[in-house]
């Protein structure tokens, strides 16, 4: 973050538009992962500004992407929607591979916002074929965890199918030492749990989820795990 408001500085200087975008967008970034929504909307709407009146199009979804994420956990999915079936378009149209894996999981967390389920699945599961058959295992650990999420969303009878897909997604952030995406996977077994009775179990998850979140510095997070908790 430090370093991103540095670059920012320095491309305030240039003012070469393209410095600009690359500045706003790795301000955007971190607060984006931190859950600093407010921030990284700011960042990342001036990145996306620039970008169109600079015709830079083809960076439209290196912006337009984490932008519909960060509205999608704001709890916008008519503003986080079109951008991000836009840049699924966009990447598509283009024949752009390389983490379009990434893309599809952000549209799969739009369409849970907006209840459209069985959609989110549908291309949830594309996101975890893609970065499977790409290799993307980042992007595969991403995918996994947010099956799981739509799995609880899709009631009691897909339990064991949230818990498969929770497991898988947190074994492989484990190893590729994806922190973040590790306390994710224990808040979502932790609540996985709470709902099934495992209260010992549900703890333990939801325990370790609110000390990851603390240690990191990630207080919207933190505070969601601490509601679901009853902190």
């Amino acid at each position: 973050m430090a370093v991103a408001e540095e670059a920012l500085q320095i491309a305030d200087r240039i003012g070469h538009p393209l410095n600009l975008v690359s500045a706003h967008l790795a301000v955007g970034l971190p607060r984006l992962h931190k859950g600093e929504l407010d921030a990284a909307i700011v960042a990342l709407e001036l990145s996306l500004q620039i970008l169109k009146g600079s015709n830079i199009s083809g960076w439209f979804y290196l912006v337009a992407s984490p932008l519909g994420l960060a509205y999608t956990l704001a709890g916008n999915a008519d503003r986080a929607l079109p951008l991000l079936e836009a840049t699924v378009e966009d990447t598509t149209s283009r024949g752009r591979i390389g983490g379009h894996s990434q893309h599809l999981g952000r549209l799969g967390e739009g369409y849970l916002l907006a209840s459209r389920i069985e959609e989110a699945g549908t291309v949830s599961e594309r996101a975890l074929d893609f970065s499977r058959k790409y290799k993307e295992r980042a992007n595969e650990a991403w995918a996994l965890r947010l099956l799981g999420e739509i799995a609880v969303h899709r009631g009691t009878h897909f339990v064991k199918e949230a818990q498969t897909h929770y497991d898988q997604a947190l074994t492989l952030a484990n190893e590729l030492g994806m922190r973040p995406l590790v306390a994710h996977c224990r808040l979502g077994l932790g609540k996985l749990h709470k709902r099934t009775g495992n209260q010992e179990q549900a703890q333990e998850h939801l325990t370790t989820a609110t000390t990851m979140y603390r240690d990191m510095d990630m207080t919207y997070w933190l505070e969601k795990a601490e509601a679901e908790f009853g902190a």
